[in-house]
């Protein structure tokens, strides 16, 4: 583990929390996986095009599970700044959000493929987040992007998405490219947030608290 993430074990096990219950990411991930994201800080990223029916269309899937050492607010606020995906990501050259549409418009490519979608957000929580892809590359594709508190260990994010057609960008583009693009992403985004966290000194009210009951 790192020296931030080491750092923040230490701050966190000092704190009067109580064990947190594993959420539905970090039960969903199978053993092995759940050690890479948990302990090795792997961002996880898979991506699949398969044939789905006799008539030629087929099934699309993605999904990106990472760690990230701060608390679930800070995470969500970091990732939800859309602003800043064309900032910091050389692959995506527009990001602009429409808060009032609640519509995200973002241009990028890869490998000399240029894609572009308008994608549709719908809070279904605090730790959810829907999204619907309504017009451009990929219409059609539904997802969610999801936080997660992790005991001693800050957050974990999931993002998956999937679709079912006939018309797909080159299949080495949207399986082999997505992973990459999805963890080169992860990786910057997560760098940024950890930074801010730091400067920000971990204080105790940033972290997870118990529920209380009246």
């Amino acid at each position: 583990m790192c020296i931030l993430a080491a750092g923040l074990s230490v701050l966190l096990m000092s704190l009067p929390l109580p064990a947190l219950a594993a959420g539905p990411i970090e039960t969903g991930l199978r053993s092995e996986l759940r050690k890479k994201v948990l302990h090795e800080r792997e961002i996880h990223s898979a991506a699949s095009l398969r044939d789905a029916e006799a008539d030629g269309r087929r099934s699309y899937s993605f999904l990106t599970v990472m760690q990230v050492s701060a608390p679930v607010a800070r995470v969500r606020d970091v990732l939800t700044d859309y602003a800043l995906y064309e900032k910091l990501i050389p692959y995506v050259s527009k990001s602009r959000y429409d808060p009032k549409k609640k519509t995200l418009e973002v241009e990028g490519g890869l490998w000399n493929y240029r894609l572009q979608s308008t994608v549709r957000f719908r809070e279904e929580s605090e730790r959810r987040l829907a999204f619907e892809v309504i017009d451009g590359s990929f219409r059609g594709m539904v997802g969610t992007l999801d936080f997660e508190g992790v005991a001693e260990r800050g957050s974990l994010v999931s993002l998956q998405g999937s679709q079912t057609g006939k018309d797909f960008p080159p299949k080495f583009l949207i399986e082999r490219g997505a992973e990459i693009v999805f963890s080169f992403a992860g990786k910057k985004m997560r760098d940024l947030i950890e930074e801010r966290s730091r400067q920000a000194g971990g204080s105790s009210n940033e972290y997870p608290q118990p529920q209380r009951k009246f």
